[in-house]
């Protein structure tokens, strides 16, 4: 008998299926979904921000009469969001298609399931 307790316990010794788990690996990932979903989470980020720096730049702008400011603000509202939107819809294109170039040699994500 081992000193650990943890040695010879009937969790370890018994195969995943048993435990209800099952052990997968990720093969693909279809590049035009991960982008898309890249562009939004990289538009909805920082676009809840620019819409928070625009708000509180609009309000400066306002009480001090400087029109410029407030067209600088929600040009910033605007941009922020699609410039962010398609960088990660390009990144998430071109890590898409890098994954699966690596699973194709078999080097894809095991993922455990239950």
């Amino acid at each position: 008998m081992s000193d650990n307790p943890f040695a010879s316990s009937a969790i370890a010794e018994t195969p995943m299926a048993q435990l209800g788990r099952e052990t997968r690996t990720l093969k693909y990932i279809h590049p035009l979904r991960a982008a898309i979903t890249s562009a939004v989470l990289g538009a909805v980020v920082p676009g809840l921000f620019a819409l928070v720096f625009g708000l509180f730049m609009i309000a400066f702008a306002a009480s001090s009469g400087d029109a410029e400011a407030a067209g600088v603000a929600v040009g910033v509202m605007i941009a922020a969001p699609l410039g962010y939107g398609v960088l990660g819809f390009v990144s998430g294109l071109i890590a898409a298609l890098i994954y699966n170039l690596a699973a194709g040699m078999g080097l894809g994500l095991r993922i455990d399931f239950e």
